[in-house]
């Protein structure tokens, strides 16, 4: 649906400046609206009924032409949503979207969908260590904290739960 609206709109005559601006069928400046997943649309009429347009992708097609259905999504270069001016818009795939965001904001992403799945808290695993550098034997840690010597070895290693200092 988002391909065939994109295309009837610019059919229909609509256009985006290369600062961003959305301008209707007699050149007027449109109002856009953001949706809830924070990105700006506009409205336009098809055979009577109104259809909702994704301002970006259609910013895309104004710039790029038809390649923009050929790649998975339009890329923000500084991360702002509602910014559809030329040189925020790139194309590119999810990957490149996805690298797009700050190393720093990626890993607290993860780590807040890890924590979800983690067995051991902080502080069992700072007890974990200590009993360990006092010689404790991976197979007691392992049955009395219910989980595979693998992790009270990785635990050792430094390979997880590193952050835990």
């Amino acid at each position: 649906m988002s391909e065939y609206v994109i295309r009837l709109a610019y059919e229909k005559g609509y256009r985006v400046t290369d600062d961003g601006i959305v301008k209707g069928l007699y050149r007027n400046r449109l109002k856009i609206h953001v949706g809830t997943n924070g990105y700006p649309l506009f409205g336009i009429k098809d055979q009577g009924k109104n259809v909702t347009v994704p301002a970006h992708r259609f910013a895309a097609y104004c710039y790029f032409g038809e390649e923009v259905f050929s790649h998975e999504c339009v890329r923000h270069v500084n991360g702002v949503k509602t910014d559809i001016s030329r040189d925020n818009l790139v194309l590119g795939s999810l990957s490149d979207n996805y690298h797009d965001i700050p190393h720093e904001w990626r890993s607290d992403f993860a780590m807040k969908g890890a924590s979800a799945r983690r067995r051991l808290t902080e502080c069992d695993v700072r007890n974990i260590r200590k009993k360990l550098a006092s010689g404790e034997s991976y197979r007691n840690l392992s049955n009395e904290y219910s989980v595979a010597k693998s992790t009270i070895q990785q635990i050792k290693e430094g390979k997880s739960y590193k952050w835990v200092i």
